[in-house]
């Protein structure tokens, strides 16, 4: 019983096994045809994989443009494109930074903070800049960066690089060729006006080639058929003071000397007939002979005005900063062309049917549609080709109209009154002001243009000669740039403009140093002549004033630090209410209340100077012609119940500035809205957003509330926190002047400037060595024979930029000292040089004293 227990037992268990082991089974061939399917996917994704990966290697060798992946700027991979494009193989570039092509740390280091900037903001970044060839040359390059992962900017970018260097060029060629079209497009008025004398078309002959070449100086004349004279009709100012012409002597006559010749540079040109120039007229043959007083001439160029074999007149050009070249002549020549048409039609006015040829050429040759047309009544008389193109109408067609069907239905009155508004200031001799109108087109479209007009009369008869300009690339050009200035970052913006600020502030000083400089020394001059003081000192205090302006652009120039001093309230909306006047609508009443006992603030004056602009502004703006802007300081104290209503005040003594209108007025929503960034409305724009004045106000830890119903007008009040401390004026104490010895070398390319500092120097006691260019300078250092105790430098030079002259100054002096001297302030560009080593800095205007007492410090320190 016990085996066959067992037995039994043994059997059901190997039933078990057997069943255990068919359902392994199974399972086992559940999971291989699975697994079968899986691997088939697999390998056909692989298959997929290695095809995307051959078709990518073969895009990226094949691409027409250039392609790089970079890690931290350093070059991974380059197609062939690529190397071709920069000159260099593959394995020359595979491990170098890109730093490799670009001829600067500079602008290496721009445009890789730039191309990363825009990466983050868009995801991609776009962008021009210039490389250098293998070989040297300059190419330049539009360049698209996109990061390979955009979560994870290490693993690295991709760029692709486009030459676009041809087409620079192209442009570059293009804009010149403008500027000589425009530039002649400016004396087609004149020239077939016979109101036109020939001094007025020298006038705009010399304007127009000074703007062309970029020179400095120079004349227009004609030759006097008679005497064979040279006669000079309009001079540049230099050559007007220089050659002593006086009110009742417009023009300088240049005679033939007594061998029959003209002599001088001036004259060679009339003697060979031929234009020609000279970056270096000291070695030039006909350079003798020219007067002590005559102005240095650095470079010249001069074009004969010739009709046809006929002599009859000149273009002289002289100073130009960078070297005359052969389109400088060629444009000058053209110029030349037309002056000759100009000088002729003015002797022969007796020969009519010669100059009505000669109008008719430049009437039918001109690139401006011209039109001529009734005063009275509008009729088209004469049309040139330009026209017939512009309009797609034969010559005839045109002359069947009358001006105002040139333009769209419903046009109508508007051509009426802007026809009648040219007629009235040409017949008035006015200045004609350039009006936008659109053409009606044959083919029923339109086309935008600018008009121009002028009175002129043919055979006695009155005509209105219209200009008419095809701004169709100007209008898509501007709505382009409208379209970039939108997408620019504020911070751009501002930048651009505080660059400006600088600019003009440093031009404004370097004139003031002139003004102040020449005062201080008629003071010293005239010191016991009370009369004479008592006119002296307002001429200071306003070069001090415009002083303080210009240190307010520079204060603008250096990003709107926020600089904070106490200052009375009251006086400083007095002082800045003057400058703020032409923000104002000549109809609009300014009312101020401005006790004296107003609590004293420590602000940032040239923020607060922006929120009332912009508050003044928007206030003009919201009124309709005639109206009141009143301005009211009251002493306010802020206790709790107060502070309800204005959360971020703490307790304490505020000065409240208000500024009421009584204009438009606003609505709820518009109120509402009025700190939202961006936010504006249809008067208003002039000034600084409300947003901006917001962030102002409570940076200076104040309060703006703004109360206004539509047709009641406006109030804005500003809470700006009492000050304790004191308004700091310096004392005006009388200085003496520093006298020393020694040679000092002045380095100054702005004349009056130098004549003034020169002055001063003499008057201390000092030996002056001047220097208008860094070159000079640099070559005074070198062979002086002599100590040269100290050299005053300024930061803008012509020829050389301020630190390529420092450096070469120490290079052949090592122990000289050098001041700075610049417009700007010291934290500008000065401060580059400053923190290369050099001895000190002083901002124009600068007094004698002040001057004096910067020199003697400097040379006691050595």
């Amino acid at each position: 019983m016990y085996q066959r227990s067992n037995q039994k037992e043994l059997e059901s268990r190997i039933r078990a096994l057997k069943q255990e082991v068919l359902q392994l089974k199974n399972e086992n061939e559940r999971y291989n045809k699975e697994f079968q399917k899986e691997l088939i996917l697999y390998k056909k994704a692989e298959e997929a994989l290695r095809e995307n990966e051959a078709t990518l290697r073969s895009l990226f060798r094949a691409a027409p443009a250039g392609i790089s992946m970079m890690v931290n700027r350093v070059i991974r991979q380059a197609n062939d494109r690529f190397c071709e494009m920069v000159g260099y193989c593959r394995d020359e570039l595979i491990g170098e930074n890109i730093r490799l092509l670009y001829f600067t740390d500079a602008d290496y280091e721009y445009v890789g903070q730039e191309k990363y900037a825009q990466i983050s903001a868009r995801g991609t970044g776009t962008m021009e800049t210039r490389w250098r060839h293998k070989d040297g040359a300059i190419i330049d390059i539009l360049i698209n960066s996109a990061p390979i992962d955009p979560d994870d900017l290490s693993r690295g970018v991709t760029i692709t690089a486009l030459d676009i260097t041809e087409r620079k060029n192209t442009e570059k060629k293009l804009s010149y060729e403008l500027s000589i079209q425009t530039a002649l497009s400016k004396l087609y008025g004149p020239l077939i006006s016979s109101s036109s004398t020939i001094n007025d078309i020298a006038l705009i002959i010399l304007e127009q080639a000074l703007f062309l070449t970029d020179s400095q100086d120079g004349y227009v004349s004609s030759i006097d058929p008679q005497t064979e004279e040279n006669v000079a009709h309009t001079l540049t100012e230099m050559l007007k003071h220089q050659c002593k012409v006086t009110e009742a002597k417009q023009g300088i006559v240049f005679p033939k000397a007594k061998d029959g010749r003209y002599h001088g540079l001036w004259g060679h040109t009339l003697n060979v007939k031929k234009a020609f120039y000279t970056n270096d007229p000291l070695i030039h043959p006909a350079s003798t002979g020219l007067p002590d007083d005559h102005i240095p001439i650095e470079r010249f160029l001069s074009v004969p005005v010739m009709s046809g074999k006929e002599l009859v007149g000149q273009i002289a050009l002289a100073n130009k900063k960078m070297d005359y070249h052969d389109r400088d002549l060629s444009a000058v020549q053209r110029l030349a062309e037309y002056y000759a048409l100009a000088v002729k039609h003015n002797r022969s006015r007796d020969a009519l049917r010669e100059s009505e040829e000669r109008f008719r050429v430049l009437f039918e040759g001109a690139p401006d549609a011209i039109i001529l047309a009734d005063p009275n009544t509008g009729q088209i008389i004469d049309a040139n080709p330009a026209a017939s193109m512009m309009l797609l109408r034969s010559h005839d067609e045109i002359l069947s109209l009358n001006q105002s069907q040139l333009h769209p239905p419903g046009s109508e009155l508007y051509s009426k009154t802007t026809f009648q508004e040219h007629v009235q200031r040409a017949r008035f001799n006015m200045p004609s002001t350039p009006i936008e109108n659109v053409f009606l087109r044959s083919d029923g479209s339109t086309i935008p243009i600018e008009v121009t007009a002028q009175m002129i009369y043919l055979n006695g008869r009155p005509l209105l000669q219209g200009y008419f300009r095809d701004i169709t690339k100007r209008k898509q050009a501007e709505e382009k740039r409208l379209h970039l200035e939108g997408q620019l970052q504020q911070t751009q913006k501002m930048k651009a403009i505080a660059s400006l600020a600088g600019g003009i502030a440093h031009e404004f000083n370097n004139a003031l140093s002139t003004i102040s400089g020449n005062i201080d020394l008629l003071e010293m001059e005239l010191p016991e002549k009370e009369e004479i003081q008592s006119r002296i000192k307002p001429m200071k205090y306003s070069t001090q004033r415009m002083a303080r302006l210009t240190n307010q652009l520079l204060a603008y120039a250096r990003g709107g630090k926020y600089q904070p001093k106490t200052i009375s309230l009251s006086t400083f909306i007095e002082e800045t209410l003057p400058i703020l006047r032409h923000n104002i609508h000549k109809g609009i009443r300014v009312e101020t209340d401005l006790p004296h006992d107003i609590l004293r603030v420590e602000v940032d004056t040239i923020q607060l100077q922006m929120v009332l602009t912009a508050l003044i502004s928007n206030a003009s703006e919201a009124i309709d012609r005639k109206g009141r802007i009143r301005i009211i300081l009251r002493n306010q104290e802020v206790d709790d119940t107060f502070i309800k209503d204005h959360p971020t005040l703490f307790p304490g003594s505020y000065a409240c500035l208000t500024v009421q209108d009584d204009g438009k007025g606003m609505d709820e929503t518009t109120r509402a809205n009025i700190f939202t960034p961006f936010f504006s409305t249809k008067y208003q724009g002039r000034g600084l957003s409300m947003a901006a004045v917001y962030g102002i106000v409570k940076n200076h830890n104040g309060w703006i509330s703004i109360d206004s119903e539509p047709g009641k007008g406006t109030s804005v009040k500003i809470y700006l926190p009492a000050s304790q401390e004191p308004i700091r004026d310096l004392p005006d104490r009388k200085k003496k002047i520093v006298k020393g010895s020694g040679n000092i070398l002045l380095i100054e390319d702005e004349g009056p400037v130098m004549d003034v500092t020169r002055e001063f120097l003499d008057m201390m006691g000092y030996h002056v060595i001047c220097a208008k260019t860094g070159k000079e300078a640099v070559h005074l250092a070198r062979t002086f024979d002599g100590n040269i105790a100290l050299a005053v430098l300024d930061m803008i030079m012509p020829d050389m930029a301020a630190k390529d002259v420092y450096a070469s100054l120490l290079e052949s002096r090592p122990q000289l000292k050098v001041l700075i001297c610049s417009g700007y302030s010291l934290d500008g560009p000065a401060q580059v040089l400053l923190d290369q080593g050099a001895d000190g800095f002083i901002q124009k205007p600068f007094s004698i004293v002040e001057l004096s007492e910067k020199i003697s410090g400097m040379l006691k320190n050595s």
